[in-house]
């Protein structure tokens, strides 16, 4: 029985630390993947953008803005002219971008509130060759998207994990408990 004790403990104490690490590792995927389908959002956009601002086309910009924000990785969308001046915000975003999408900690995965971003630089190549600063995009998405793709997946590493440490438990009891009959 202290075999079993002992074996139990530290098989479950691996797997919360192998669970834990998984747990870790997808949410670093989903947040790599958000952030190239953000980052492929502007790029897409880039060129319509760019010339709606250039050409002062305030519908056209909105209408770009809002088709941006339509995406499911997308929590807000920030506009910042050549001075540093913002022109335009909608939905989540932050005043002070270089707090998000900094040095994530450990337990950052677990806060509904951080945000991260992906910047682009917005300029039009005039006739002579030269290329004019309009501004930045920046769109932002955080860790409210993160763990709204990782929840299911989440119930399942754990629950598999679960059922693991229930199953190894079940069988050292059975072949302990003949072993010790014998």
């Amino acid at each position: 029985i202290e075999v079993i004790r002992s074996v139990t403990f530290y098989y479950f104490l691996v797997a919360l630390i192998l669970t834990m690490g998984q747990v870790i590792y997808e949410y670093q995927d989903v947040k790599k993947n958000i952030l190239k389908s953000i980052d492929e959002l502007s790029h897409s956009f880039n060129n319509s953008l760019t010339n709606s601002l250039w050409e002062f086309n305030d519908n056209q910009t909105n209408t770009i803005l809002t088709g941006l924000m339509k995406s499911p990785s997308t929590l807000g969308i920030k506009l910042i002219d050549p001075d540093g001046i913002v022109t335009q915000q909608i939905g989540v975003t932050t005043e002070n971008e270089s707090s998000a999408g900094g040095n994530i900690h450990f337990f950052d995965f677990l806060d509904r509130d951080i945000l991260f971003f992906e910047k682009t630089n917005l300029s039009k190549t005039l006739n002579n060759g030269k290329k004019q600063s309009i501004g930045s995009l920046y769109i932002y998405s955080g860790n409210m998207v993160i763990q709204g793709k990782l929840s299911r997946m989440i119930i399942y590493i754990v629950m598999n994990s679960i059922l693991k440490t229930i199953s190894l438990w079940a069988i050292l009891i059975l072949i302990f408990n003949s072993k010790i009959k014998r």
